[in-house]
């Protein structure tokens, strides 16, 4: 209430001050950073800095004191200025401004220092703060920071917002013992009693969200390569697994430095490059300038990993490079724009990856890569588009999605296709250069590349990157006339919108073991089909067979009905993928049935020898078995998967493919034969079928095996098999989640209501997975509704990925329409919800609404 009343106070005598020169009083600021406040701070905030200095204790319990000091220049002077600092307002202790103690107003995350105190030219206000911990991750012996897209304003106060700006110089007071990693290099050290003063030199131009430092018990390790020198902090105690992965780890980077600076023909912009891979850290990696933040088991890989995961590790690493440039160099200017960073580097990592695994098809790999996943946002309620309108940034998170990861880089792609490559690379140089250390747009792209071209880039830019949905397509004509005539393949707008998405498609048919095709590119709303008219009718037609061309692909019956039957025998590899998805595709519109897909992918598994296919194969699996088969179809056919699945872990001879196999197997056994050889294998400790195992490995057994036998006493053994003190604290806090006893299960999902308790968000979602198994769904339906309503909390104090990964964890072992009916009564309750969190409900539930639909 005292806050309230200052706030009130300080603003009644401001707009006694503008009443008198006849104009209105300000408004108090929303919480979060609206597009009205950034732009109002873009036009009058230049030249920004900031010092930064944090004293940092060795228990975790203590606060973290702080002083940061803004410098800028500032016109007009004449209107408060409002710094973003979400956090209670009794941790702002001063503020001083031009060296001069500062009436301000803290209210909404805000900090307002009024006029009275600023000057046209330079300035500098200086606050006495203690630290928000909610976005500085910390642990009993580290922490590290993670401010994106709006997370930097919840730790110090700043201008949060990605278009201003600034240089920072880092000051840290440490623990002795501890080590320290931020964006720009060490400039002084120094142990004064016992404690390490470490201050940095200034960096570049930053974004709020790229600073970044991490501090704690960290060992490093340093290379140079190409006349550059790189750290690695970590806290792997395994050494062996260590010394496994350090070289290529290291080469990795390299490999992607040398490539991008080719590429873009401009240097690495940063001078220092260090990364930190950290246990549980929320994302794969985060691309902090200099100091790169990885979650460590997307680089530590086990030795039975497979090609798979050796080729994510690569991905991950050129991702994050790339983005020195896109993203980092050259930074949107809003969050609306925040899909031109990732996909540039998505598109880029591909580029830099895919020839150090010149055995790998990479067409095959990219479908399988990106197709399902952003089909799997298209075809919900809730499909956003590629480029999202955002009206304040606390809001930018749920902008996060398959979509801008998945869909974006297919639609760059196609993107290099219609502009030629040399033509992109051009057109890429032109927009780092001109927006270097600055903020770009993708309209300002577009109009780069509109020079490049005769093609209407506005046009179709229109429909792929600001319209949401996918097409439909069909066959159009008789196919049973002998010789075919005037078929055509038609494509519509499920929305009624009349778009048209202009794309190249490669159409396949086979007719008698012959295999033929034809190309064309798509930009009306049908396209006959030539190379077919006067033929005889096909075995079938595969519209999509080039894998490029993006919608549903209505199969025709005949199509449908051979590939179904004679899937194995599809040539080639890539075919037989595209194969599957549409048949996939087609079961989930209720055309083709589930049971004829499992015959389907039964035949497959037993013959495939491709190991991204296998993978393939077994998800899809998986998520047949679990989510579309009643408890008695599961019962009936559980036995035969597990000896298919068995006998080909037995038959394989590439380890990667077994530990796919092993992998499924463990997830799909339920008969008692099964489960005592999977809990002899853990006992023993022993290789199934040659396979050897991690410890990671005997982990998941393990935690599978609570489950199935209800029986949770061998994670005690497991504990004390587990070398590592942060794997052992994961397997302990998500152990009530695997208990036998519905009331411990309870006190789990109760104790997630804290958000202290959900600061490990990737063991927070692991946990939320176990008390939603399928062998456990039906007890746990009472989680689903406050799991719903705790979504904007979620949102608001979690990272990026956590509200899908919420969502995700808690319905994915659903299957029911009393789980459906717990959706669709919070939605109805909820008329006014958030739309971009209501997207994400319709998303993550989509799935669970049509198993209810195709009558599990």
């Amino acid at each position: 209430m005292r806050v309230l009343v200052r706030w009130l106070l300080a603003w009644g005598v401001l707009s006694i001050t503008m009443l008198s020169c006849d104009a209105p009083p300000p408004a108090p600021p929303d919480w979060g950073v609206s597009r009205e406040l950034a732009r109002e701070r873009a036009r009058r905030i230049t030249d920004l800095s900031y010092d930064v200095s944090l004293e940092i204790p060795e228990l975790r319990s203590d606060p973290i004191r702080g002083v940061v000091t803004a410098i800028f220049n500032l016109n007009p002077a004449d209107r408060p200025l409002v710094l973003d600092f979400r956090q209670d307002p009794t941790n702002v202790r001063k503020v001083q401004a031009n060296g001069r103690e500062a009436a301000f107003s803290a209210v909404s995350g805000h900090i307002i220092v009024e006029s009275n105190r600023l000057q046209v030219g330079q300035n500098s206000v200086t606050v006495e703060f203690l630290a928000g911990d909610g976005s500085l991750n910390r642990r009993d012996d580290h922490l590290y920071t993670l401010f994106v897209p709006d997370r930097a304003s919840v730790a110090v106060p700043c201008f949060d917002q990605p278009d201003l700006k600034a240089r920072f110089r880092l000051a840290l007071e440490i623990p002795d013992g501890w080590e320290a990693l931020a964006n720009g290099p060490v400039l002084e050290d120094q142990l004064v009693e016992d404690r390490r003063q470490i201050s940095f030199q200034e960096t570049r131009p930053l974004s709020t969200y790229q600073f970044a430092f991490a501090v704690g018990r960290f060992q490093i390790e340093e290379r140079d390569l190409g006349g550059r020198t790189m750290r690695l902090f970590h806290r792997e105690t395994n050494r062996e697994m260590v010394e496994r992965n350090l070289d290529a780890i290291f080469e990795l980077h390299s490999q992607s430095l040398e490539w991008l600076e080719d590429y873009t023909g401009i240097e690495y912009p940063y001078g220092k490059f260090d990364f930190a891979l950290l246990p549980a850290f929320q994302y794969g990696g985060m691309e902090h300038p200099g100091a790169i933040f990885y979650r460590d088991r997307s680089l530590w890989l086990e030795q039975n990993a497979t090609l798979t995961q050796t080729m994510e590790r690569a991905n991950v690493i050129s991702h994050e490079t790339a983005h020195m440039w896109f993203g980092n160099l050259v930074t949107m200017r809003w969050f609306d724009d925040v899909w031109t960073k990732e996909v540039y580097a998505n598109f880029m990592a591909a580029k830099i990856a895919d020839p150090i695994f010149p055995e790998m098809d990479h067409e095959l790999r990219f479908f399988l890569r990106h197709y399902p996943s952003a089909y799997a946002v298209d075809r919900t309620a809730g499909a956003n588009p590629i480029r999202q309108p955002l009206e304040n940034l606390i809001e930018a998170g749920t902008l996060y999605g398959p979509i801008i990861y998945q869909k974006a880089p297919i639609v760059m792609r196609q993107l290099e296709d219609l502009l030629g490559k040399e033509e992109l690379r051009a057109g890429l140089q032109t927009y780092l250069r001109r927006f270097s250390y600055a903020n770009g747009s993708w309209p300002e792209l577009v109009e780069i590349l509109d020079e490049l071209t005769d093609l209407d880039l506005n046009s179709w830019s229109q429909v792929w990157v600001e319209q949401a949905g996918r097409p439909y397509w069909e066959i159009q004509g008789e196919l049973n006339t002998s010789p075919i005539q005037d078929l055509r393949l038609s494509q519509t707008d499920p929305a009624g919108r009349d778009l048209v998405w202009s794309q190249p498609i490669r159409v396949g048919y086979r007719k008698s073991g012959e295999r033929f095709e034809e190309s064309f590119l798509f930009h009306e709303a049908s396209h006959p089909m030539e190379a077919l008219n006067g033929r005889e009718t096909p075995d079938y037609i595969l519209p999509n067979a080039g894998s490029r061309a993006y919608g549903l692909f209505r199969l025709d019956d005949r199509s449908r009905d051979y590939l179904l039957a004679h899937l194995p025998s599809v040539g080639p590899e890539l075919e037989r993928a595209v194969a599957l998805q549409n048949l996939w595709e087609n079961m989930l519109e209720g055309w083709v049935a589930p049971a004829q897909l499992m015959g389907t992918l039964a035949a497959a598994i037993q013959q495939e020898e491709s190991e991204l296919l296998i993978g393939q194969q077994l998800s899809l699996l998986e998520d047949l078995f679990w989510g579309f088969l009643s408890e008695e179809e599961r019962d009936a056919g559980v036995a035969g998967w597990e000896s298919l699945l068995w006998g080909r872990l037995e038959a394989a001879t590439v380890e990667s493919q077994k530990s796919s196999l092993f992998s499924a197997y463990m997830s799909l056994s339920l008969t008692t034969e099964a489960l005592a050889r999977l809990k002899n294998i853990w006992q023993e400790r022993r290789e199934p079928a040659g396979l050897k195992l991690s410890e990671s490995d005997f982990t998941n057994l393990a935690q599978a095996l609570a489950i199935k036998l209800n029986d949770d006493r061998i994670l005690d053994l497991q504990l004390d098999r587990i070398s590592n003190p942060d794997r052992q604290a994961q397997l302990e806090f998500v152990r009530p989640a695997l208990s036998p006893d519905q009331m411990t299960r309870d006190q789990f999902f109760a104790s997630l209501a804290d958000d202290r308790n959900r600061d490990r968000e990737p063991w927070v979602a692991q946990g939320l997975s176990f008390l939603n198994h399928p062998l456990r769904a039906a007890s746990a339906i009472h989680y689903l509704g406050p799991a719903l309503e705790l979504l904007e909390e979620i949102q608001s104090t979690g990272n990026i990925f956590f509200p899908s990964r919420w969502l995700d964890a808690t319905f994915g072992g659903h299957s029911s329409s009393q789980a459906l009916q717990v959706v669709d009564n919070f939605l109805a309750a909820n008329p006014q919800y958030p739309s971009h969190l209501k997207a994400k409900i319709q998303q993550s539930t989509d799935s669970l609404r049509r198993k209810v639909s195709l009558g599990h």
